[in-house]
């Protein structure tokens, strides 16, 4: 059997062989569609990944894959830069016109003066204890919620959760 560089093989593949070597490459390079598979392979038998030594096997045909795999990420990331600078969303908003237009848009809104807090009374028997409990329950690890009950809350959830057993213990003392 000759390959398209003219090499004789001196032991080509037995139907076992290709099986192995069809399953190796199935689950290695699952990622590779068959058209980047058939490129691989002809790159290799036209030398393209270096000279075939009279054999071919499933060694020859991963190192190919290798070698194309390789090719294949230094296009992807080249494509992907290129892409990166052509849709750099920090350069439209560093233009003049962009500038302009937001100052347009901002000077547009109404005007919010700023209003005073709220002056807050001191909280019930119920608020404090509710706010007491919360204290306690410690916090997800890289959140601002905690686990209550199997659930992750934050406090107004928590707070609204602990009001409405409340009413239900006042409804089932009422009955």
């Amino acid at each position: 059997m000759k390959t398209a560089q003219g090499v004789m093989l001196t032991s080509p593949m037995t139907t076992e062989m290709v099986n192995i070597a069809a399953e190796i490459i199935v689950e290695k390079y699952y990622y590779l569609k068959l058209d980047e598979l058939s490129v691989a392979f002809k790159n290799g038998l036209s030398g393209n990944y270096g000279t075939i030594y009279n054999r071919l096997d499933v060694t020859v045909f991963c190192d190919w894959l290798n070698k194309y795999d390789q090719e294949r990420m230094k296009v992807s990331e080249r494509l992907r830069r290129q892409e990166s600078e052509i849709n750099n969303i920090y350069e439209v908003f560093q233009s003049d016109i962009m500038r302009d237009a937001l100052r347009t848009v901002v000077e547009k809104l109404p005007k919010v003066e700023d209003k005073p807090e709220p002056v807050r009374s001191k909280p019930s028997e119920f608020e404090q204890m509710v706010m007491d409990e919360w204290d306690q329950i410690e916090y997800e690890k890289g959140t601002r919620l905690k686990h209550c009950f199997e659930v992750l809350m934050d406090f107004d959830d928590y707070r609204k959760w602990r009001l409405s057993e409340e009413l239900d213990k006042l409804q089932a003392e009422e009955n």
